[in-house]
């Protein structure tokens, strides 16, 4: 048995961490579409669209997946490099002082631990990417859009990162990992600061139902700091690019 082998077996400890209203203390979409309302982007009938579709996912009647699915055509054609640059402006802009210190410390506890830190979220690479970046965090789980040629094409590759396309994607990461893992410990937005078991077993097949990342979840804490925020448009499901 080679040392890489021994190594590969070797129980590991995984963080996962949602983004909005978790990492960040704001909704990364209500702050795209502040962001783009307040640059002459985006017109009041698309504000109240917006708006609209935050009223019915609160009330449980918005389809996620039509809706991302639907938006996402809007960047059909768009350059994927123009968009990383843009999205990149926007973060360090808006985005990057919504960060909890809470969450932050927590990032950087589990990094100095060797702990396979992960940002699982529903939004696009383009918002996830540089956030991570700024904590330090190498991985990234997010909804991911088909780009031929360096263009968009309008579709998103799925599952979408949402409640069980968030588990499913989490289990082709810890697949990849290639490892025991010993423990998971994961945040949502529901549930600031959550923790889950994974045995030491074949991963894919111990990821747990009531894991934060799913539907359900215990709380252990939640982040206390305020962190000052611009008059909120509400926070709305509008897929970030």
């Amino acid at each position: 048995m080679t040392l890489a082998t021994i190594e590969r077996k070797q129980p590991r400890i995984g963080a996962f961490f949602d983004m909005d209203k978790t990492i960040l203390s704001d909704n990364s979409a209500t702050l795209y579409m502040r962001y783009r309302y307040e640059r002459g982007e985006m017109s009041k009938r698309d504000l109240m669209r917006g708006l609209g579709a935050y009223f019915k996912y609160k009330i449980g009647i918005l389809d996620i997946r039509s809706w991302t699915l639907d938006m996402m055509v809007q960047f059909s054609g768009q350059s994927e490099k123009q968009l990383e640059e843009e999205a990149i402006a926007w973060v360090e802009a808006a985005v990057v002082e919504t960060i909890y210190p809470e969450a932050a410390r927590l990032v950087d506890e589990h990094l100095a631990e060797s702990h396979v830190v992960a940002i699982v979220s529903g939004a696009t690479a383009f918002v996830v990417r540089p956030i991570a970046t700024h904590l330090g965090i190498e991985h990234i789980l997010y909804t991911r859009l088909e780009v031929e040629n360096g263009l968009f094409t309008g579709r998103v590759i799925e599952p979408i990162c949402f409640e069980e396309g968030k588990i499913y994607w989490l289990q082709q990461f810890i697949e990849e990992q290639g490892s025991i893992w010993r423990r998971a410990t994961s945040t949502a937005t529901r549930s600031p600061i959550c923790r889950c078991s994974i045995s030491s077993a074949i991963p894919s097949q111990r990821i747990p139902t009531h894991c934060s990342i799913g539907r359900r979840s215990s709380v252990v804490g939640r982040f206390a700091s305020s962190i000052p925020r611009t008059p909120p448009l509400g926070p709305t499901p509008e897929p970030v690019p």
